[in-house]
Protein backbone atom coordinates (compact mmCIF):
# COMPACT_ATOMS: atom_id res chain seq x y z
CA UNK A 1 0.00 0.00 0.00
CA UNK A 2 2.67 2.61 0.32
CA UNK A 3 4.16 1.53 -3.29
CA UNK A 4 2.12 4.33 -4.80
CA UNK A 5 2.86 7.22 -2.93
CA UNK A 6 6.65 6.14 -3.04
CA UNK A 7 6.54 6.32 -6.87
CA UNK A 8 4.60 9.15 -6.65
CA UNK A 9 7.39 10.97 -4.36
CA UNK A 10 10.08 9.70 -6.55
CA UNK A 11 8.51 10.68 -9.70
CA UNK A 12 8.57 14.34 -8.09
CA UNK A 13 11.80 13.75 -6.96
CA UNK A 14 13.36 13.30 -9.78
CA UNK A 15 11.38 16.22 -12.26
CA UNK A 16 12.53 18.42 -9.20
CA UNK A 17 15.99 16.96 -10.03
CA UNK A 18 15.63 17.14 -13.89
CA UNK A 19 14.05 20.92 -13.50
CA UNK A 20 17.30 21.85 -11.14
CA UNK A 21 19.79 20.35 -13.84
CA UNK A 22 18.00 22.34 -16.53
CA UNK A 23 18.50 25.30 -14.61
CA UNK A 24 22.71 24.81 -13.74
CA UNK A 25 22.68 24.20 -17.50
CA UNK A 26 21.22 27.64 -18.49
CA UNK A 27 23.15 29.54 -15.43
CA UNK A 28 26.35 27.41 -16.78
CA UNK A 29 25.72 28.62 -20.66
CA UNK A 30 24.57 32.06 -19.48
CA UNK A 31 26.05 32.50 -16.31
CA UNK A 32 28.70 35.19 -17.23
CA UNK A 33 26.37 37.29 -18.73
CA UNK A 34 23.51 37.16 -15.78
CA UNK A 35 26.52 37.94 -14.20
CA UNK A 36 27.99 41.06 -15.39
CA UNK A 37 24.05 42.74 -15.36
CA UNK A 38 24.31 41.66 -11.77
CA UNK A 39 27.29 43.73 -11.66
CA UNK A 40 25.75 46.97 -12.86
CA UNK A 41 22.74 46.41 -11.19
CA UNK A 42 25.11 46.59 -8.10
CA UNK A 43 26.95 49.52 -8.73
CA UNK A 44 24.22 51.67 -10.17
CA UNK A 45 22.71 51.24 -6.67
CA UNK A 46 25.84 51.98 -4.80
CA UNK A 47 27.74 55.00 -7.08
CA UNK A 48 24.91 57.01 -8.51
CA UNK A 49 27.70 58.32 -11.21
CA UNK A 50 28.06 54.78 -12.66
CA UNK A 51 24.76 54.45 -15.11
CA UNK A 52 25.97 58.37 -16.54
CA UNK A 53 26.55 58.18 -20.23
CA UNK A 54 30.00 59.88 -19.70
CA UNK A 55 31.06 57.34 -17.56
CA UNK A 56 29.58 54.32 -19.53
CA UNK A 57 31.51 55.25 -22.55
CA UNK A 58 34.61 55.61 -20.58
CA UNK A 59 34.02 51.80 -19.88
CA UNK A 60 33.90 50.85 -23.28
CA UNK A 61 37.32 52.78 -23.98
CA UNK A 62 38.77 51.65 -21.18
CA UNK A 63 37.82 48.50 -21.99
CA UNK A 64 38.12 48.10 -25.96
CA UNK A 65 42.15 47.55 -25.80
CA UNK A 66 41.87 44.64 -22.74
CA UNK A 67 39.08 43.34 -25.13
CA UNK A 68 40.87 43.11 -28.80
CA UNK A 69 43.88 41.80 -27.09
CA UNK A 70 40.98 38.82 -24.98
CA UNK A 71 39.83 38.05 -28.27
CA UNK A 72 43.12 37.13 -29.58
CA UNK A 73 43.94 35.08 -26.78
CA UNK A 74 40.78 32.75 -26.93
CA UNK A 75 42.07 31.67 -29.85
CA UNK A 76 45.22 30.51 -28.52
CA UNK A 77 43.99 28.95 -25.17
CA UNK A 78 41.23 27.02 -27.35
CA UNK A 79 43.76 24.99 -28.81
CA UNK A 80 45.30 24.47 -25.09
CA UNK A 81 47.68 26.96 -25.55
CA UNK A 82 49.09 30.40 -23.98
CA UNK A 83 50.68 33.68 -25.09
CA UNK A 84 52.14 35.64 -22.62
CA UNK A 85 53.90 38.27 -25.16
CA UNK A 86 50.86 40.07 -25.77
CA UNK A 87 51.96 43.28 -23.35
CA UNK A 88 55.00 43.23 -25.12
CA UNK A 89 53.47 42.72 -28.84
CA UNK A 90 51.20 45.85 -27.60
CA UNK A 91 54.40 48.37 -27.35
CA UNK A 92 56.58 46.66 -29.98
CA UNK A 93 53.74 47.55 -33.03
CA UNK A 94 52.69 50.38 -31.08
CA UNK A 95 56.10 52.46 -31.39
CA UNK A 96 56.89 50.57 -35.06
CA UNK A 97 53.56 51.94 -36.13
CA UNK A 98 53.62 55.26 -34.50
CA UNK A 99 57.31 55.52 -36.26
CA UNK A 100 55.34 55.89 -39.37
CA UNK A 101 52.47 58.22 -38.16
CA UNK A 102 54.25 61.21 -37.65
CA UNK A 103 53.79 64.53 -38.57
CA UNK A 104 57.40 64.53 -39.50
CA UNK A 105 57.44 61.52 -41.27
CA UNK A 106 53.96 62.50 -42.96
CA UNK A 107 55.67 65.56 -44.39
CA UNK A 108 58.55 64.01 -45.64
CA UNK A 109 56.76 60.84 -47.32
CA UNK A 110 53.23 60.56 -49.06
CA UNK A 111 50.89 62.77 -46.84
CA UNK A 112 47.41 60.71 -47.90
CA UNK A 113 48.13 57.46 -46.92
CA UNK A 114 50.88 57.61 -44.49
CA UNK A 115 48.52 56.65 -41.56
CA UNK A 116 47.46 53.78 -43.55
CA UNK A 117 50.56 52.60 -43.80
CA UNK A 118 51.74 52.77 -40.84
CA UNK A 119 48.48 50.44 -39.09
CA UNK A 120 49.26 48.21 -41.90
CA UNK A 121 53.14 47.93 -41.14
CA UNK A 122 52.14 47.97 -36.77
CA UNK A 123 49.82 44.67 -37.52
CA UNK A 124 51.90 42.91 -39.75
CA UNK A 125 55.16 43.64 -36.57
CA UNK A 126 52.46 41.41 -34.43
CA UNK A 127 51.88 39.11 -36.97
CA UNK A 128 55.75 38.33 -37.37
CA UNK A 129 55.60 37.80 -33.56
CA UNK A 130 53.02 35.52 -33.36
CA UNK A 131 54.16 33.86 -36.73
CA UNK A 132 57.35 32.90 -34.63
CA UNK A 133 55.74 31.91 -31.35
CA UNK A 134 53.07 29.46 -34.19
CA UNK A 135 55.90 27.59 -35.70
CA UNK A 136 58.13 27.02 -32.56
CA UNK A 137 54.93 25.56 -30.73
CA UNK A 138 53.37 23.72 -33.53
CA UNK A 139 56.97 22.67 -35.71
CA UNK A 140 59.21 21.91 -32.22
CA UNK A 141 56.83 21.04 -29.86
CA UNK A 142 58.34 23.68 -27.36
CA UNK A 143 55.05 24.46 -24.56
CA UNK A 144 53.77 28.05 -25.25
CA UNK A 145 54.49 29.33 -21.87
CA UNK A 146 58.53 29.08 -22.58
CA UNK A 147 58.34 30.61 -26.04
CA UNK A 148 55.73 33.11 -25.59
CA UNK A 149 57.65 33.91 -22.22
CA UNK A 150 61.11 34.48 -24.40
CA UNK A 151 59.19 36.59 -26.75
CA UNK A 152 57.61 38.89 -24.03
CA UNK A 153 61.32 39.59 -23.19
CA UNK A 154 62.28 39.42 -26.63
CA UNK A 155 59.77 42.15 -28.02
CA UNK A 156 60.45 44.43 -25.24
CA UNK A 157 63.77 44.23 -26.14
CA UNK A 158 63.15 44.82 -29.59
CA UNK A 159 60.67 48.13 -29.13
CA UNK A 160 63.60 49.52 -27.22
CA UNK A 161 66.61 48.94 -30.05
CA UNK A 162 63.76 50.61 -32.01
CA UNK A 163 63.25 53.53 -30.58
CA UNK A 164 66.49 53.82 -28.28
CA UNK A 165 64.29 53.99 -25.20
CA UNK A 166 62.34 57.00 -26.38
CA UNK A 167 58.51 57.38 -26.81
CA UNK A 168 57.26 58.25 -30.40
CA UNK A 169 55.37 61.26 -29.90
CA UNK A 170 53.87 63.88 -32.24
CA UNK A 171 51.23 61.56 -34.05
CA UNK A 172 49.25 62.53 -37.01
CA UNK A 173 46.04 63.33 -36.30
CA UNK A 174 44.11 61.07 -38.43
CA UNK A 175 46.19 58.13 -37.15
CA UNK A 176 44.64 59.16 -33.42
CA UNK A 177 41.41 59.12 -34.66
CA UNK A 178 41.56 55.43 -33.87
CA UNK A 179 42.46 55.93 -30.81
CA UNK A 180 40.31 58.93 -29.31
CA UNK A 181 37.94 59.61 -31.97
CA UNK A 182 34.24 59.57 -31.49
CA UNK A 183 31.10 58.72 -34.24
CA UNK A 184 28.35 60.54 -33.27
CA UNK A 185 25.40 57.91 -33.45
CA UNK A 186 21.78 58.80 -32.44
CA UNK A 187 20.97 57.10 -29.54
CA UNK A 188 17.44 56.40 -30.06
CA UNK A 189 17.95 54.21 -32.90
CA UNK A 190 20.92 52.78 -31.46
CA UNK A 191 19.21 51.66 -28.61
CA UNK A 192 16.36 50.37 -31.45
CA UNK A 193 19.15 48.63 -33.22
CA UNK A 194 20.47 46.55 -30.32
CA UNK A 195 17.21 45.66 -29.32
CA UNK A 196 16.25 44.84 -32.78
CA UNK A 197 19.32 42.33 -32.43
CA UNK A 198 18.45 40.86 -29.42
CA UNK A 199 14.56 40.27 -29.92
CA UNK A 200 15.37 39.07 -33.26
CA UNK A 201 18.00 36.62 -32.37
CA UNK A 202 15.86 35.35 -29.34
CA UNK A 203 12.72 35.15 -32.03
CA UNK A 204 14.69 33.12 -34.61
CA UNK A 205 15.94 30.37 -31.64
CA UNK A 206 12.49 29.92 -30.38
CA UNK A 207 11.05 29.18 -34.10
CA UNK A 208 13.49 26.73 -34.13
CA UNK A 209 13.41 25.32 -31.26
CA UNK A 210 9.45 25.15 -31.81
CA UNK A 211 9.99 23.30 -35.35
CA UNK A 212 12.48 20.73 -33.47
CA UNK A 213 9.61 20.03 -30.66
CA UNK A 214 6.69 19.57 -33.54
CA UNK A 215 9.10 17.50 -36.03
CA UNK A 216 11.72 15.94 -33.79
CA UNK A 217 14.17 16.71 -36.52
CA UNK A 218 17.33 17.41 -34.82
CA UNK A 219 18.92 20.45 -35.89
CA UNK A 220 15.66 21.50 -37.91
CA UNK A 221 14.63 25.27 -38.25
CA UNK A 222 12.25 27.57 -39.33
CA UNK A 223 11.39 28.49 -42.59
CA UNK A 224 12.63 32.03 -44.61
CA UNK A 225 9.33 33.01 -44.27
CA UNK A 226 8.67 32.63 -40.40
CA UNK A 227 12.05 33.80 -39.96
CA UNK A 228 11.74 37.14 -41.84
CA UNK A 229 8.08 37.59 -40.43
CA UNK A 230 10.05 37.44 -36.74
CA UNK A 231 12.04 39.92 -37.70
CA UNK A 232 9.95 42.23 -38.95
CA UNK A 233 7.83 41.59 -35.53
CA UNK A 234 11.11 42.63 -34.06
CA UNK A 235 11.34 45.98 -35.95
CA UNK A 236 8.20 46.97 -34.94
CA UNK A 237 8.74 45.92 -31.64
CA UNK A 238 12.21 47.89 -31.01
CA UNK A 239 10.96 50.70 -32.63
CA UNK A 240 7.89 50.93 -29.85
CA UNK A 241 10.13 50.62 -26.91
CA UNK A 242 12.78 52.76 -28.09
CA UNK A 243 10.90 55.46 -28.79
CA UNK A 244 8.88 54.53 -25.33
CA UNK A 245 12.19 54.52 -23.21
CA UNK A 246 12.73 57.70 -24.61
CA UNK A 247 9.98 59.21 -23.29
CA UNK A 248 9.59 57.51 -19.78
CA UNK A 249 13.51 57.76 -19.40
CA UNK A 250 15.02 60.86 -20.26
CA UNK A 251 16.92 61.52 -17.52
CA UNK A 252 19.25 58.60 -19.14
CA UNK A 253 20.47 60.50 -21.77
CA UNK A 254 17.34 59.30 -24.30
CA UNK A 255 17.04 62.65 -26.21
CA UNK A 256 17.81 66.06 -25.23
CA UNK A 257 16.77 68.90 -23.97
CA UNK A 258 16.99 72.10 -26.35
CA UNK A 259 16.80 75.76 -25.97
CA UNK A 260 14.06 77.10 -28.75
CA UNK A 261 14.39 80.80 -30.00
CA UNK A 262 11.24 82.53 -29.53
CA UNK A 263 9.66 85.27 -31.26
CA UNK A 264 12.17 87.82 -29.73
CA UNK A 265 15.13 86.47 -31.80
CA UNK A 266 14.14 87.03 -35.48
CA UNK A 267 15.87 86.15 -38.89
CA UNK A 268 18.96 84.50 -38.85
CA UNK A 269 18.75 84.35 -35.37
CA UNK A 270 16.00 82.09 -35.47
CA UNK A 271 17.09 78.48 -34.30
CA UNK A 272 17.51 75.94 -31.74
CA UNK A 273 20.43 74.40 -30.08
CA UNK A 274 20.82 71.22 -27.98
CA UNK A 275 21.78 70.81 -24.17
CA UNK A 276 22.36 67.00 -23.12
CA UNK A 277 20.34 66.12 -20.22
CA UNK A 278 22.56 63.44 -18.78
CA UNK A 279 25.73 66.43 -18.06
CA UNK A 280 25.32 68.67 -14.70
CA UNK A 281 26.78 71.64 -16.82
CA UNK A 282 25.80 73.53 -20.13
CA UNK A 283 29.18 73.62 -22.52
CA UNK A 284 29.09 76.80 -25.87
CA UNK A 285 31.41 79.31 -26.83
CA UNK A 286 30.86 82.98 -26.78
CA UNK A 287 32.57 85.45 -28.83
CA UNK A 288 33.73 89.03 -28.09
CA UNK A 289 33.61 91.98 -30.77
CA UNK A 290 37.09 91.71 -31.74
CA UNK A 291 38.35 88.97 -29.76
CA UNK A 292 38.89 85.09 -29.62
CA UNK A 293 36.29 82.76 -28.55
CA UNK A 294 35.78 81.23 -25.52
CA UNK A 295 34.41 78.32 -23.90
CA UNK A 296 31.37 78.93 -21.26
CA UNK A 297 30.19 76.79 -18.99
CA UNK A 298 26.86 77.14 -17.30
CA UNK A 299 26.18 74.90 -14.41
CA UNK A 300 22.42 74.76 -13.03
CA UNK A 301 21.52 73.57 -9.56
CA UNK A 302 18.76 70.98 -9.56
CA UNK A 303 20.75 67.95 -11.64
CA UNK A 304 18.62 67.12 -14.86
CA UNK A 305 17.15 70.16 -15.56
CA UNK A 306 18.32 72.29 -17.79
CA UNK A 307 19.55 76.09 -16.86
CA UNK A 308 16.98 78.95 -17.62
CA UNK A 309 18.02 81.58 -20.03
CA UNK A 310 18.21 83.92 -17.31
CA UNK A 311 21.19 81.81 -15.90
CA UNK A 312 23.22 81.52 -19.50
CA UNK A 313 22.75 85.54 -19.56
CA UNK A 314 23.98 85.78 -15.79
CA UNK A 315 26.84 82.70 -15.92
CA UNK A 316 28.28 84.27 -19.33
CA UNK A 317 28.58 88.45 -17.95
CA UNK A 318 30.44 86.56 -14.85
CA UNK A 319 32.76 85.40 -17.26
CA UNK A 320 33.33 87.44 -20.18
CA UNK A 321 35.08 90.43 -18.97
CA UNK A 322 32.89 92.69 -21.48
CA UNK A 323 30.70 96.34 -20.35
CA UNK A 324 28.13 95.85 -23.44
CA UNK A 325 26.47 92.46 -23.31
CA UNK A 326 25.43 93.20 -26.88
CA UNK A 327 28.89 92.83 -28.36
CA UNK A 328 28.83 89.18 -27.22
CA UNK A 329 28.12 86.63 -29.65
CA UNK A 330 27.06 83.59 -28.49
CA UNK A 331 28.21 80.46 -30.97
CA UNK A 332 25.48 77.54 -30.59
CA UNK A 333 27.33 74.90 -33.40
CA UNK A 334 28.01 77.23 -35.89
CA UNK A 335 24.78 79.64 -35.31
CA UNK A 336 26.09 82.89 -33.85
CA UNK A 337 23.34 84.94 -31.66
CA UNK A 338 23.66 87.90 -29.58
CA UNK A 339 24.13 87.60 -25.86
CA UNK A 340 20.83 89.68 -25.46
CA UNK A 341 19.04 87.28 -27.84
CA UNK A 342 18.94 84.27 -25.65
CA UNK A 343 16.89 86.41 -23.11
CA UNK A 344 13.77 85.03 -25.63
CA UNK A 345 14.54 81.25 -24.85
CA UNK A 346 12.34 78.90 -23.79
CA UNK A 347 13.02 74.94 -23.26
CA UNK A 348 11.48 72.07 -24.82
CA UNK A 349 12.30 68.54 -25.07
CA UNK A 350 13.26 66.70 -28.18
CA UNK A 351 13.04 63.36 -28.42
CA UNK A 352 14.14 62.40 -32.07
CA UNK A 353 17.20 64.22 -32.05
CA UNK A 354 19.37 62.50 -29.20
CA UNK A 355 22.65 61.46 -30.00
CA UNK A 356 26.16 59.47 -28.25
CA UNK A 357 29.62 59.45 -29.55
CA UNK A 358 30.43 56.00 -29.58
CA UNK A 359 34.31 55.79 -29.14
CA UNK A 360 36.19 54.44 -31.66
CA UNK A 361 38.18 51.95 -30.01
CA UNK A 362 35.03 50.80 -28.87
CA UNK A 363 33.55 50.41 -32.12
CA UNK A 364 36.69 48.16 -33.26
CA UNK A 365 36.15 46.08 -30.23
CA UNK A 366 32.49 45.54 -31.07
CA UNK A 367 33.79 45.05 -34.96
CA UNK A 368 36.51 42.47 -34.24
CA UNK A 369 33.99 40.52 -31.32
CA UNK A 370 31.56 40.07 -34.24
CA UNK A 371 34.55 38.72 -36.65
CA UNK A 372 35.53 36.55 -34.02
CA UNK A 373 32.00 34.83 -33.30
CA UNK A 374 31.47 34.29 -37.41
CA UNK A 375 34.59 32.56 -37.37
CA UNK A 376 34.54 30.53 -34.46
CA UNK A 377 30.86 29.69 -34.82
CA UNK A 378 29.76 29.71 -38.37
CA UNK A 379 33.17 28.50 -40.59
CA UNK A 380 35.01 25.30 -40.72
CA UNK A 381 38.27 27.10 -39.46
CA UNK A 382 36.45 27.39 -36.02
CA UNK A 383 35.53 24.22 -35.36
CA UNK A 384 38.97 22.64 -36.36
CA UNK A 385 40.48 25.20 -33.64
CA UNK A 386 37.78 23.42 -31.16
CA UNK A 387 38.69 19.94 -32.65
CA UNK A 388 42.30 20.86 -32.02
CA UNK A 389 41.71 22.18 -28.66
CA UNK A 390 39.87 19.26 -27.66
CA UNK A 391 42.26 16.30 -28.89
CA UNK A 392 45.04 16.92 -30.73
CA UNK A 393 45.67 14.02 -31.78
CA UNK A 394 42.21 12.83 -32.76
CA UNK A 395 42.16 15.97 -34.64
CA UNK A 396 45.58 15.22 -36.85
CA UNK A 397 43.62 11.67 -37.51
CA UNK A 398 40.69 13.45 -38.66
CA UNK A 399 42.91 15.22 -41.56
CA UNK A 400 43.16 18.77 -39.92
CA UNK A 401 46.78 20.09 -40.10
CA UNK A 402 47.26 20.54 -36.77
CA UNK A 403 50.16 22.14 -37.02
CA UNK A 404 49.14 25.26 -39.12
CA UNK A 405 45.98 25.28 -37.20
CA UNK A 406 48.02 25.92 -33.59
CA UNK A 407 50.71 28.74 -36.09
CA UNK A 408 47.35 30.86 -36.91
CA UNK A 409 46.19 31.22 -34.06
CA UNK A 410 49.17 32.90 -32.89
CA UNK A 411 49.53 34.90 -36.01
CA UNK A 412 45.78 35.99 -35.03
CA UNK A 413 46.83 36.85 -31.68
CA UNK A 414 49.61 38.77 -32.62
CA UNK A 415 48.46 40.73 -35.28
CA UNK A 416 45.10 41.44 -32.33
CA UNK A 417 47.33 42.78 -30.14
CA UNK A 418 49.41 45.01 -32.76
CA UNK A 419 45.59 46.38 -33.15
CA UNK A 420 45.53 47.21 -29.50
CA UNK A 421 48.84 48.77 -29.31
CA UNK A 422 48.47 51.27 -31.90
CA UNK A 423 44.69 52.58 -30.27
CA UNK A 424 47.08 52.49 -26.97
CA UNK A 425 49.42 55.08 -28.93
CA UNK A 426 46.78 56.71 -30.86
CA UNK A 427 44.96 57.58 -27.44
CA UNK A 428 47.90 58.36 -25.28
CA UNK A 429 49.47 60.65 -28.45
CA UNK A 430 52.56 58.86 -28.46
CA UNK A 431 53.97 55.43 -28.01
CA UNK A 432 55.63 54.63 -25.10
CA UNK A 433 58.09 51.95 -25.02
CA UNK A 434 56.95 50.90 -21.47
CA UNK A 435 53.47 50.48 -22.72
CA UNK A 436 51.40 46.99 -22.20
CA UNK A 437 53.04 45.91 -18.97
CA UNK A 438 51.28 43.20 -17.44
CA UNK A 439 48.31 43.71 -20.46
CA UNK A 440 48.36 40.12 -21.07
CA UNK A 441 47.05 39.24 -17.22
CA UNK A 442 43.97 40.97 -18.14
CA UNK A 443 43.65 39.58 -21.28
CA UNK A 444 44.05 35.98 -19.46
CA UNK A 445 41.51 36.83 -16.45
CA UNK A 446 39.13 38.05 -18.99
CA UNK A 447 39.41 35.00 -21.34
CA UNK A 448 39.24 32.62 -18.04
CA UNK A 449 36.68 34.67 -16.37
CA UNK A 450 34.61 34.71 -19.69
CA UNK A 451 34.48 30.73 -19.11
CA UNK A 452 37.03 29.29 -21.40
CA UNK A 453 38.60 26.10 -20.28
CA UNK A 454 42.66 26.59 -19.97
CA UNK A 455 42.52 22.64 -21.23
CA UNK A 456 41.13 23.89 -23.80
CA UNK A 457 38.36 23.17 -26.45
CA UNK A 458 36.10 24.86 -24.47
CA UNK A 459 34.66 28.44 -24.50
CA UNK A 460 33.14 30.95 -26.54
CA UNK A 461 34.33 34.50 -27.71
CA UNK A 462 31.09 35.50 -26.19
CA UNK A 463 31.84 34.66 -23.01
CA UNK A 464 35.13 36.64 -23.67
CA UNK A 465 33.47 39.42 -24.63
CA UNK A 466 31.26 39.75 -21.38
CA UNK A 467 34.36 38.75 -19.43
CA UNK A 468 36.42 42.19 -20.96
CA UNK A 469 33.59 44.23 -19.73
CA UNK A 470 32.87 42.44 -16.11
CA UNK A 471 36.77 43.39 -15.75
CA UNK A 472 36.03 46.93 -16.90
CA UNK A 473 33.13 47.42 -15.39
CA UNK A 474 34.76 46.15 -11.77
CA UNK A 475 37.51 48.52 -12.16
CA UNK A 476 35.52 51.69 -12.73
CA UNK A 477 33.29 50.65 -9.49
CA UNK A 478 36.19 50.09 -7.73
CA UNK A 479 37.45 53.71 -8.75
CA UNK A 480 34.44 55.01 -8.26
CA UNK A 481 33.82 53.86 -5.08
CA UNK A 482 37.76 54.83 -4.11
CA UNK A 483 38.73 51.56 -3.37
CA UNK A 484 42.90 51.71 -3.30
CA UNK A 485 44.68 50.31 -6.35
CA UNK A 486 46.50 47.20 -4.64
CA UNK A 487 43.09 46.25 -3.36
CA UNK A 488 41.86 46.73 -6.46
CA UNK A 489 44.28 43.88 -7.63
CA UNK A 490 43.65 41.02 -4.97
CA UNK A 491 40.34 41.66 -6.03
CA UNK A 492 41.04 40.52 -9.58
CA UNK A 493 43.23 37.97 -8.67
CA UNK A 494 40.71 36.33 -6.22
CA UNK A 495 38.02 36.41 -8.81
CA UNK A 496 40.24 34.79 -11.38
CA UNK A 497 40.65 32.23 -9.22
CA UNK A 498 37.55 31.76 -8.78
CA UNK A 499 36.55 31.55 -12.14
CA UNK A 500 39.08 28.74 -12.95
CA UNK A 501 37.36 26.42 -9.82
CA UNK A 502 33.91 26.92 -11.35
CA UNK A 503 35.45 25.86 -14.74
CA UNK A 504 33.16 22.93 -15.85
CA UNK A 505 35.63 21.28 -17.97
CA UNK A 506 37.86 21.22 -14.33
CA UNK A 507 35.44 19.35 -12.13
CA UNK A 508 34.34 16.92 -15.73
CA UNK A 509 38.33 15.41 -14.88
CA UNK A 510 38.17 15.18 -11.49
Amino acid sequence: MTTLPQEGGNRSSSSATTALQATLRTLSKYGIIVAFFVLCAVLAVVEENFLTANNLLNVLRQTSINGILAIGMTFVILTRGIDLSVGSVVALAGVVSATFATMDTRMQLVPETMPLVAIMLGIMAGMLTGAINGFLVSRFAVPAFVVTLGMLSAARGGTLLWTGGLPVPNLDPSYRWIGDGVIQVGNVWMLMAVLFVVLGYVGIRWLNAAERRSNGALGASASGTRKLTALAVSAVVSAALAFGLAQALPAIGIGQTHLVFTESATGEEAGAFAVDVTDDELDFFAEQEGGPRRRVSVDWAAEGQPPAPEAIVTAVLERIEVVDPETVMLDFDGLLVPLTAVEGLESSLDLRLGQVGLPVPAILFVLIFLAAWVVLTRTRYGRYVYAVGGNEKSAKTSGINTKLIILSVYVISGALAAVGGMVLAARTGSALTQAGVAYELDAIAAVVIGGTSLAGGVGTVVGTFFGALIIGVMTNGLQLLGVDAYYQQVIKGIIIVIAVMLDPSRRQRE
